[in-house]
């Protein structure tokens, strides 16, 4: 509605180790929303990064996507290398849902070599149209360039553009 509710956010931040999923979809969503308000709520939202770590390894795939959405939405730079490896490492998860959501990730940070390499250019090349789909749309934002990326794929992403999502298709 438009209300600033940003003083809420260390005690939002308390809350991140909530058993209860809808609450903890809750908190996941404020704190990504206000994170960079100010210093104050980036510190406040440092504390919880080992709360999002141990996360990214919860049997719920959909826990440790919003993990890893939350974690990859802080702009700091103290956390950059955290949030490459989390990167990294959910692009080779069992769901296909936590690797299009890594694909995604690969957008909100930093232009990275390490991530095009080892992240979009194996995404590219996934047996899931979905995570095809978002790699795709990854590589085209953050190395539009690198087409050498897009060649050992390019069949089977043809053949699957009709299964992909609109952002996919485009």
């Amino acid at each position: 509605k438009g209300t600033d509710v940003s003083r809420f956010f260390p005690d939002v931040v308390r809350n991140v180790l909530t058993t209860h999923f809808e609450l903890k979809r809750l908190v996941y969503m404020f704190l990504a929303h206000y994170v960079d308000k100010d210093d104050e709520t980036r510190t406040a939202a440092l504390m919880a990064i080992n709360s999002f770590q141990k996360e990214l390894q919860d049997p719920n795939e959909v826990v440790r996507a919003l993990a890893l959405r939350t974690l990859t939405s802080f702009r700091v730079d103290d956390v950059r290398q955290i949030q490459i490896m989390a990167v990294s490492a959910c692009s080779r998860d069992s769901s296909e849902y936590v690797r299009k959501v890594a694909a995604i990730a690969v957008t909100k940070l930093p232009r990275a070599k390490a991530l095009e390499d080892e992240v979009v250019g194996p995404l590219l090349r996934d047996s899931s149209a979905s995570v095809m789909g978002s790699a795709a749309a990854a590589m085209l934002e953050v190395c539009p360039d690198r087409l050498d990326l897009v060649h050992p794929a390019f069949r089977r992403i043809c053949a699957s553009l009709g299964q992909m999502d609109e952002w996919g298709q485009v």
